[in-house]
């Protein structure tokens, strides 16, 4: 498997695939993103972010649920003041 430079694959004694991934510019707030992945169904079970100070913050994925129809009233977003907006299928003016 080809990976790109700021990702590499670890090995894991839980037996999960570990996915490091490096941001593109060093930032103090964050120094590595850790996507744990099942090894049988690819689903990831767990996040691991750390920063330059060594700080770890754990997130665990559970009861992992697809395919299911979700009220759009759960979901309210308004865009703020001030802000640009760009759309992907539309074109830029030169």
């Amino acid at each position: 498997m080809s990976l790109s430079s700021g990702c590499s694959l670890l090995a894991d004694p839980e037996g999960f695939h570990i996915l490091k991934l490096l941001p593109k510019q060093k930032r103090a707030d964050l120094s590595e993103v850790l996507l744990h992945v099942e090894a049988q169904s690819a689903l990831v079970v767990r996040i691991v972010t750390r920063n330059a100070y060594g700080d770890e913050t754990r997130i665990q994925l559970t009861g992992h649920r697809f395919g299911r129809k979700l009220n759009k009233s759960m979901f309210h977003f308004v865009i703020p003041k001030q802000t640009d907006v760009l759309r992907i299928d539309e074109e830029r003016a030169p």
